[in-house]
């Protein structure tokens, strides 16, 4: 629908846009992977050590 309404040019841009958005929703969910796998991990540690807890410093 768009690609009828709009010249060449803009609906380039719209799928420039949309490029953008899905790269930088793939980003988003890397990195909350990273960020939950790796509060995961602090957790695994303090269940297992013998110390008082690793998120005393955070």
């Amino acid at each position: 629908m768009l690609k009828a309404r709009l010249s060449e040019e803009d609906f380039d841009q719209v799928e420039k846009l949309y490029d953008l958005q899905s790269d930088s929703s793939s980003l988003h969910s890397a990195l909350s992977f990273i960020q939950g796998y790796k509060i995961g991990a602090l957790m695994m540690i303090d269940v297992f050590s013998d110390q008082d807890s690793v998120y005393e410093g955070l």
